[in-house]
């Protein structure tokens, strides 16, 4: 039972790592990286940072 749900979450894991790799355009990351820098350049924490553009 345990290996069937280390097969289950190892497919999990590379569906959403397919998905993230299609949908995080070169367009979508500059605009990312953009806002995590100029949060970070304004002494936002990393974590926060990152929840904030998360929640945007």
């Amino acid at each position: 039972m345990a290996g069937e749900n280390n097969t289950r979450t190892g497919l999990l894991q590379r569906m959403r790592y397919g998905i993230v790799r299609r949908t995080f355009s070169g367009e979508y990351r500059i605009r990312f990286y953009e806002a995590l820098r100029f949060l970070l350049d304004n002494q936002v924490p990393l974590k926060p940072a990152l929840e904030q553009i998360r929640d945007a």
